[in-house]
């Protein structure tokens, strides 16, 4: 039997490997991994949900759109850039950076006593926090 910290370590693993990989090798595991792997669908959002949301260019605008001492994440962090920007721009109160693997993460951002690092799967992470956490 799989367990969670076994999934997780193979995940990481896995995108290791992709990350060493020439781009033509990692389009070929792209198309044999959704050749194998019985992924199922996404499911539908309720339209309540997604009322009063808004779509933006690029994510450097939705940090300009940001209300000032949000609690805010991000999803899938790698070195931490983004974030440093978010942190710098939009001044959240807390800034909680979710990523399987922080091993290229910036670790003078860890200094700051806004940031709040959860490594793991995103969706398992994400699944953590109580509706409505975040603003």
């Amino acid at each position: 039997m799989v367990t969670g910290d076994m999934k997780q370590s193979l995940k990481r693993v896995e995108m290791i490997a992709r990350g060493l990989a020439p781009g033509s090798l990692r389009s070929v595991f792209r198309i044999a991994r959704s050749a194998v792997y019985n992924q199922p669908v996404s499911r539908g959002v309720s339209a309540e949900l997604v009322e009063g949301a808004s779509v933006v260019a690029s994510r450097f605008l939705l940090i300009e759109r940001m209300k000032k001492g949000a609690v805010a994440a991000e999803v899938g962090t790698f070195r931490g850039d983004f974030a440093k920007k978010m942190l710098a721009s939009s001044d959240p109160v807390e800034l909680h950076v979710i990523d399987i693997d922080f091993s290229k993460f910036d670790t003078d951002l860890l200094d700051d006593p806004r940031l709040f690092k959860h490594e793991g799967l995103s969706h398992e992470v994400m699944a953590t926090f109580e509706d409505e956490f975040f603003d």
